[in-house]
């Protein structure tokens, strides 16, 4: 027995009825997500630094190009140069330009730090500086070039001794005692620089320091090598 169908129960006529319809909801629910909005605001949450300054956006005004161009700068003019008058003055006379004065001479800083350098020339030997006078050379000057030091010694007391010629005012006073002088060997075998240590007054200084002026030539101290300048000590015996 061939079963057959009916025509009502056939849905394959209804087809076209139920895409539509599936595409109809679909793009109801398509537009009603779009239109959804939700029932709370969400706040985002950014952490405060003290160093920072936050600027509100919606503060910042907007500018227009309109705006733009009435806030540009128009360069100022030149300005106008006016003639002065002509004033009659007498000849000889210095007339100063107002107009354009003098321009100021600014320092030079080259100059100013060359200032402070000492130029040497080197084309010139500079001067030798001067020896240290010596107390204790290896080898002492000696009176008239004796060799013997001790008979030196004894010969210079002898040679002041007989040119001394005692003060009046010392002896009228009646000073005694000794006068201590030094003075200077030089290189040259020359006395100078003769110097009173330690003296008695009364005229006795300045007759000791007159005969050592009279002194003949020594033979110099002798250190390392070379002659020296060297200083010697001895004292004067007053003895009434």
């Amino acid at each position: 027995m061939e079963l057959k169908k009916s025509r009502r129960a056939n849905l394959e006529g209804k087809r076209p009825l139920f895409i539509l319809t599936g595409a109809l909801i679909a793009l109801c629910f398509s537009l009603l997500a779009f239109e959804w909005q939700t029932p709370y605001e969400i706040k985002s949450y950014i952490p405060h630094d003290p160093d920072v300054t936050y600027i509100d956006i919606d503060m910042i005004p907007l500018v227009t190009p309109e705006d733009e161009k009435k806030e540009e700068i128009k360069d100022p003019e030149p300005p106008r140069h006016t003639t002065d008058q002509f004033k009659q003055v007498e000849d000889n006379t210095v007339i100063k330009n107002e107009t354009n004065p003098e321009p100021e001479v600014m320092p030079n800083p080259l100059e100013d730090l060359m200032g402070k350098f000492k130029i040497v020339d080197l084309g010139k030997e500079p001067e030798p500086e001067p020896e240290e006078i010596l107390r204790f050379p290896d080898k002492m000057p000696t009176f008239r070039c004796i060799k013997d030091q001790k008979k030196a010694e004894d010969e210079l007391m002898a040679f002041v001794k007989r040119r001394i010629q005692y003060p009046q005012l010392a002896i009228d006073n009646g000073i005694t005692g000794k006068v201590f002088v030094q003075f200077v060997v030089d290189r040259n075998g020359s006395v100078k620089n003769i110097e009173v240590l330690k003296g008695i007054g009364y005229g006795c200084d300045k007759e000791v320091i007159r005969v050592l002026k009279t002194l003949p030539e020594w033979c110099p101290g002798y250190h390392q090598g070379k002659y020296r300048d060297t200083y010697f000590t001895m004292p004067v015996h007053f003895k009434l």
